[in-house]
């Protein structure tokens, strides 16, 4: 059988040499399997690795799927990482219990509701707490009594009947009936209820504890 020609070790036939090849192809076999193993395993060098490669199958395993250097795809992971590396000031709110490394907390920003704005950020307003504090749910407003220069501007009419002389009977003709009014009154002035100062429930706003940290 004719010494067969390979370049790749899945090009090697496991058969060969057969049992009645001549022996002294025996070394031509051999040198052809060298040859082999230093062109699929040529190490830094290009000559054959220099030296073990301690790592287990599983470990091999893990080129699956690989389709360039991975040195390069470090490079690439690293790039993307440093253009999402913040700015030194930048600040950001997380919602943990501490800055994570390289960030310090603010810790004059407490205590307040964030607001998302259309304009410019950055600012900041109000002064009560959004947390807890007592509201009236209900309200009730006190008695008033309506003073004259708080009532509308009106008068009232009297309607006066003449009565026929030496009787009770009114009078039955229309010139007997006359109609007069009073003066004006009320000053059409504002005026208000006043408070009861009734009382309601705790409103607890259901939150999220934020933190708010620079980038050192």
């Amino acid at each position: 059988m004719p010494l067969e020609s390979a370049t790749t070790i899945s090009e090697l036939y496991s058969n060969y040499p057969l049992g009645g090849d001549v022996v002294s192809q025996g070394d031509d076999h051999l040198r052809l399997l060298k040859a082999v193993l230093k062109s699929q395993f040529p190490g830094a060098l290009g000559a054959g690795l220099a030296a073990p490669v301690n790592v287990s199958e599983v470990e091999f395993g893990y080129l699956v799927g690989v389709t360039s250097s991975i040195q390069d795809q470090f490079g690439v992971i690293n790039t993307k990482l440093g253009e999402l590396n913040a700015p030194t000031g930048t600040r950001l709110a997380f919602h943990q219990a501490s800055p994570p490394t390289g960030w310090t907390q603010d810790i004059t920003v407490t205590d307040s509701m964030l607001r998302v704005v259309s304009g410019a950020g950055g600012a900041t307003g109000g002064i009560d707490s959004p947390i807890n504090f007592t509201t009236e749910h209900y309200h009730t407003t006190g008695d008033h009594q309506l003073t004259i220069a708080e009532m509308p501007s009106h008068r009232h009419e009297i309607i006066m009947t003449t009565l026929n002389p030496g009787s009770t009977a009114p009078f039955n003709g229309s010139s007997g009936i006359d109609t007069e009014h009073t003066e004006m009154e009320g000053g059409d002035g504002a005026h208000n209820h006043g408070d009861t100062n009734s009382t309601g429930a705790t409103v607890e706003f259901k939150y999220h504890d934020m933190i708010i940290c620079a980038k050192e």
